[in-house]
């Protein structure tokens, strides 16, 4: 098995990996993770380039963060909250000058925030593992310098907006949650690389 030539430069099988910064842009107090601090993380996909300008894309991002837990007589206790997500994106490349490009990427994904909880049983005080989830929207612009055919460095600009609908706690008995749940939209900047692997030929 060998890799496409050239001529199939822009079409076929990629992966792309890279570093990012994730900021929370909700900020209501009455909802849990209102004080989540921005945090950094990693994100990386498989594609495939049906044609030179369009394309599909399957990922993952995760990102942790760190955020004021609870207040537990004049100290406030912190702990790490994490983020991941797992998308599917249709890319395209909206702009094309030389040896840069602008890729657009835009589509569905599935979000999870896992953090702390504190709660009390008979006056004892417990700390629970939680965690929300939910479908959203997850879009983004990456600006690309191809330094060969196939091997490219991108900065990446990205949005997320989530609804979470599903909670779940690991205490016993189960703690039913009350209130409104957390905010899920961000904004992303990150710096990727990017290689086409092309299309095998036996």
């Amino acid at each position: 098995m060998i890799l496409a030539p050239y001529s199939y430069a822009q079409k076929g099988f990629s992966i792309e990996a890279g570093l990012l910064h994730d900021q929370p842009t909700n900020d209501s107090h009455d909802r849990p993770y209102h004080n989540m601090h921005g945090g950094f993380g990693y994100i990386g996909n498989f594609g495939y380039d049906f044609f030179e300008r369009l394309g599909l894309e399957i990922g993952v991002m995760h990102t942790g963060h760190d955020y004021d837990l609870a207040t537990i007589g004049n100290e406030i206790r912190g702990a790490t909250a994490d983020k991941t997500t797992f998308f599917v994106k249709v890319r395209g490349v909206a702009f094309k000058l030389k040896k840069l490009e602008l890729v657009t990427a835009w589509g569905a994904g599935y979000f999870d925030l896992s953090g702390q909880h504190y709660y009390e049983v008979s006056g004892v005080t417990f700390v629970a593992d939680e965690s929300f989830s939910g479908w959203g929207l997850t879009g983004n612009v990456n600006l690309r310098y191809n330094f060969s055919p196939g091997l490219a460095v991108g900065f990446y600009a990205g949005v997320n907006s989530v609804n979470y609908h599903k909670y779940t706690i690991t205490a016993y008995p189960p703690i039913p949650f009350s209130g409104r749940l957390p905010g899920g939209d961000s904004i992303n900047l990150g710096i990727t690389v990017f290689h086409r692997i092309g299309i095998p030929q036996l």
